[in-house]
């Protein structure tokens, strides 16, 4: 069966949901407290025994089926329950089976399908008679809690509040309270054609839109804001039944999203077997290789989580505690104990007779460190390419790595690079851990093997807790933010000191540029879902928009035409394939399809919509979105449709005095802020210019450059210039490129320029001709 396929089955075991019909649009209705007649009560499970959570890996022993046909479970949290959705025979409805583990003795409690446990232990599950209605039972007492009506058939529970769709509200229900939690954007409302899923611990949904059965759209969202990213649609996708953790199939690769923004991606071709279900915890994707052993992903490393008696079929869910395993395959159920692994028979070589082997190779010369981990061959696999010679083995197989320092002839075989030693300070070598033959093996220099060569590695027998990714894999911003947001209706204005404003969809986020003045970034999806805001670069998804507005200079006062003649003319890495003009805030504004290739494709070719439009005379307004065939530049261009222009705030004004700026710059050369010795300069005259921004231009020449380019400050700023003359070091004579090296030469004087309301430097010129810079004297001096 192909792995999408499996996928998708997985989808249903491991987050247990059926998406029988919708109910979304239909009018709020309350939340019924007291069962209806055509719900028993039923005898509540006996006391849970107290066992705990096993250490991974594990073995489990033969299975045992269960006697009927089923379509999805689910485990109770304390793993003493499998509920299951009993297949309909005929025209009877699907019914709900409670198993008492450790006998799994069968229990039905009436129509339902579906089941999803809370924490503590309550049950929801939707009725099959109702399409679209949400019984609440509590299986301690046998009871029914509440019955919700009007929902989408998508639900899951968040802590102890069930969270669910109804048209286009996402709600939670608590406590006999539901309420409003968040309204989701207009493109990924949960109605058909459009079906939701939640993650396992409800803090995730997935909202997808499908063609001839294949995923034609594909939305990932938040539950606590309601606010959803477009993905690229996948074959496939399965959510964890534990955790917020959601794989993704594609073509070629397979991406991991963990519990942050942060995902991970791994080749088909460098994971081995075939994807099968989600570890204890829900943070290990699992596959599951020809010898019976369930190999687990958790995004940085690949290890074996359990080894099965016999195989297991199909799809496989283990309970919470991983003392169960149960495994769905056409219908049928059957579960299996699982217990502490005890040592692997395969392993017959001892790490000191590993050790031995190697140190007595006739190609090993000498040795100053050496040392064997024993690993699982499916982590070399992921890493082969840095080895010389690579065997074959098993997927799950044990195998003795053993690194070593000091000097190792090269291979006989191996075809070196020109000029290659013929010893090297490093070997690595990977024996079989039965009787002790090579299967691989590199060589390098260095002085050991750090990280995922060696050190990292863990030893096979142990599992580490799964990685658990940063709160943000990417940095934020650095400067105030320049723009302010505010919420209209089911718009955003977005108004920047820049001189512009725009409405945008509420759903959509707004970033900033950490080192641009008047830009932002509005994205239909998380910026960090797959780059920061500040990297231009995005991945092919043709329901993704990212639309960035730029303040760009124009101080040479070009009419419209000639200044996008020069800022948008092709080279080696641009063109330009189509302009036309149009009227962009009642101006005459230019619109261009913009082409760069900045690196291999898919990725490095970015073909962007690019409206130009003058804010006055001396900036331009450029806005770029990206794709430029994306399903959402509609979206974009209904946006510049409400886009205003006004003349930019007033003027900052400095709050560094002019003593301070000299301090900021002199400091660091007389050693004042340094703890460490330091090369001591002498000063013989410091003065300080407070000048405009665009005064710069008299020394950097035009303008933000030789051409116009994004602002970097706001054109009226205030900027102290510091000069500095004396004897301030010498020069470093560091070659650069083919040129002949240079001479140390004294630095005579330095510039520096400081922002004149945060104190930063900006940047520093220094060595040039003379004992002063000439162009110092003839800076204004600005009276602010």
């Amino acid at each position: 069966m192909r792995l999408a396929a499996r996928l998708s089955t997985v989808l249903v075991v491991g987050v247990l949901v059926t998406v029988i019909g919708l109910a979304a649009g239909r009018a709020l209705t309350a939340v019924r407290q007291t069962p209806e007649p055509s719900f028993e009560p039923f005898a509540p499970p006996p006391a849970a025994s107290s066992n705990g959570t096993l250490a991974l890996p594990v073995q489990c022993d033969a299975s045992t089926a269960l006697a009927g046909r089923f379509a999805n479970f689910a485990w109770s949290p304390d793993s003493s329950v499998l509920a299951a959705t009993s297949a309909p025979s005929g025209e009877s409805l699907e019914r709900i089976t409670l198993f008492y583990g450790p006998g799994w003795k069968a229990h039905d409690i009436g129509p339902g399908r579906g089941p999803r446990w809370s924490p503590a232990g309550v049950l929801a599950f939707e009725r099959p008679d109702r399409a679209g209605t949400l019984r609440v039972v509590d299986p301690h007492s046998g009871q029914q809690v509440a019955q919700i009506d009007n929902t989408s058939a998508a639900y899951a529970w968040d802590g102890e509040a069930l969270v669910f769709f109804r048209g286009n509200e996402l709600r939670a229900w608590h406590d006999g309270k539901d309420e409003l939690r968040a309204v989701v954007g207009s493109s990924y409302v949960p109605s058909k054609p459009y079906l939701a899923r939640f993650s396992g611990d409800g803090s995730r949904f997935v909202v997808e839109r499908r063609e001839n059965g294949k995923i034609a759209e594909l939305f990932i969202g938040d539950t606590k804001d309601g606010r959803a990213s477009p993905l690229a649609p996948p074959l496939a996708y399965s959510l964890a039944p534990f955790g917020g953790r959601v794989m993704f199939d594609y073509d070629d690769r397979l991406t991991l999203f963990a519990e942050a923004r942060a995902s991970a991606t791994v080749m088909k071709t460098e994971i081995a077997g075939t994807f099968t279900g989600w570890s204890p915890d829900g943070r290990r994707a699992l596959f599951r290789t020809s010898s019976s052993a369930l190999l687990g992903w958790d995004v940085m490393r690949v290890d074996e989580v359990a080894r099965t008696t016999g195989g297991s079929a199909g799809d496989v869910a283990f309970a919470p505690n991983g003392r169960w395993l149960a495994s769905f395959s056409s219908g049928s159920l059957s579960v299996a104990p699982c217990a502490d692994r005890a040592a692997d028979p395969r392993v017959k070589l001892t790490r000191d007779k590993a050790i031995q082997l190697v140190r007595s190779r006739p190609d090993v010369l000498g040795v100053t460190k050496i040392e064997a981990k024993l690993v699982l061959w499916a982590e070399l696999e992921r890493n082969k390419t840095r080895f010389i010679t690579f065997g074959t083995a098993d997927t799950s197989a044990p195998v003795w790595l053993v690194g070593l320092a000091g000097e190792v002839r090269r291979p006989p075989n191996w075809n070196p690079p020109v000029g290659a030693p013929e010893t090297y300070p490093l070997g690595l070598y990977a024996l079989d851990a039965t009787d002790g033959h090579e299967l691989a093996m590199t060589i390098t220099i260095g002085t050991w093997w750090i990280g995922d060569g060696f050190d990292d590695l863990h030893e096979y027998g142990t599992l580490p807790p799964a990685w658990t990714p940063p709160t943000s894999p990417y940095p934020t911003p650095v400067v105030p933010v320049d723009y302010t947001v505010t919420a209209q209706g089911q718009s955003a204005v977005v108004k920047s000191e820049g001189g512009w404003s725009i409405s945008v969809p509420r759903e959509w986020f707004v970033s900033s540029d950490a080192v641009r003045f008047g830009a932002a970034v509005l994205t239909n999806y998380q910026p960090d879902v797959y780059g920061s805001y500040t990297h231009v670069v995005m991945p092919q998804a043709p329901a993704r928009m990212r639309v960035t507005l730029e303040m760009w200079s124009n101080d040479q006062h070009l009419a419209l035409g000639a200044w996008t003649d020069g800022a948008f003319a092709g080279g080696l890495t641009r063109a330009v394939s189509a302009r036309s003009t149009t009227t962009l805030a009642g101006k005459e504004a230019v619109v261009l399809t913009d082409e760069q290739n900045i690196g291999p494709p898919p990725y490095g070719q970015q073909i962007s919509r690019v409206w130009i439009v003058p804010r006055d005379d001396d900036t331009m307004l450029v806005v770029h979105a990206l794709p430029f065939d994306s399903t959402a530049l509609g979206n974009a261009e209904r946006a510049l449709a409400t886009l205003q222009l006004a003349s930019p705030a007033a003027a900052p004004r400095a709050t560094v005095t002019k003593d301070a700026a000299i301090a900021i710059v002199t400091a660091p050369l007389i050693g004042a802020r340094s703890t460490k010795p330091v090369p001591i300069a002498r000063i013989d005259r410091a003065e300080a210019r407070l000048v405009r921004w665009t005064d710069i231009r008299s020394i950097v020449g035009p303008f933000q450059g030789p051409g116009p380019g994004p602002l970097s400050a706001e054109p009226q700023a205030p900027i102290w210039v510091v000069a500095v003359a004396g004897d301030l070091g010498m020069t470093s004579g560091i070659c650069r490129g083919l040129t002949a090296c240079p001479s140390p030469a004294p630095i005579r004087w330095s510039v520096s320029f400081v922002d004149a309301r945060t104190g930063a430097v900006r940047w520093t010129q220094s060595a040039g001709a003379g004992d002063w810079p000439a162009f110092f004297d003839a800076l204004p001096d600005q009276p602010f």
